[in-house]
């Protein structure tokens, strides 16, 4: 997958309330591709996240639907 497909996931990656740029970069380093965060269940974030973290991700869901390229 290209980076023109990857834009989405980076955008919700990177505007994501609450994480900052060392849990990205943690993120970053684990996984492939933000894609990869994006799909991956709570149970395998869970090591990279604070409760908090957790909560606001689980709460803002995971939609990339209002993005428009």
């Amino acid at each position: 997958m290209g980076l023109e497909e990857q834009l989405p996931y980076y955008y919700w990656l990177h505007t994501m309330q609450g994480i900052g740029n060392k849990t990205i970069r943690t993120l970053r380093s684990a996984f492939r591709t933000p894609e990869q965060i994006y799909k991956a269940t709570v149970m395998v974030l869970r090591p990279f996240f604070t409760e908090a973290q957790l909560r606001q991700l689980i709460s803002n869901g995971r939609s990339t639907d209002r993005i428009k390229w």
